[in-house]
């Protein structure tokens, strides 16, 4: 759980909101799970990846 406040803290204090997607992503991704992403281009799909590998 101390993942997900990390993640919402760095996302919300740079004024990005993360869209619903981005969140499910990034905490599957943390917590060790295999995760398929599908949306559209320029949606912030990388951002999913990126973010965990930065924690």
């Amino acid at each position: 759980m101390l993942h997900a406040c990390m993640i919402t803290y760095i996302l919300t204090a740079t004024a990005i909101v993360p869209r619903e997607f981005q969140l499910q992503a990034s905490l599957a991704i943390l917590n060790g799970k295999d995760s398929i992403i599908t949306a559209g281009t320029g949606s912030g799909k990388t951002l999913c990846i990126i973010i965990p590998l930065l924690l």
